[in-house]
């Protein structure tokens, strides 16, 4: 049997949580959940081991704009496994100043995730 020790995020509490799961045929078996105060806790630790996934936040260049770069995100966790393929996307993407926060800067139908600009940029005058 396996162990994985995990530090709760989803409140303030930091529950010290200990998984004990065993592998069988590349699933995933969990046997025990030690160390949850409640139950957000246990399901934030399944699905950490079972499928992790992140909001990724980055930054893309911009032209014409007051600043050379912009702040996105993800518009929903994606899984850690793809991180650095969407990451490769993500460095050749240029966008057009101006830009407002909430704008859609890309949206990537095979993968499923959009970037969502997270600051305004206003078009350079010079």
């Amino acid at each position: 049997m396996k162990s994985e020790k995990f530090t709760c995020v989803i409140c303030p509490v930091g529950c010290k949580i200990t998984v004990r799961f065993d592998v069988k045929n590349d699933e995933i078996l969990i046997k025990e959940i030690i160390g949850a105060k409640c139950e957000k806790g246990e399901n934030y630790v399944k699905k950490e081991l079972i499928s992790p996934s992140r909001i990724l936040t980055t930054s893309v260049k911009v032209n014409r704009g007051n600043f050379p770069l912009v702040s996105v995100k993800t518009d929903r966790p994606i899984p850690k496994k793809i991180v650095w393929k969407v990451m490769e996307i993500i460095k050749n993407i240029i966008v057009d100043a101006p830009i407002n926060c909430g704008d859609v800067i890309y949206s990537d139908p095979e993968l499923k995730f959009k970037l969502i600009a997270t600051r305004k940029i206003t078009r350079n005058i010079n």
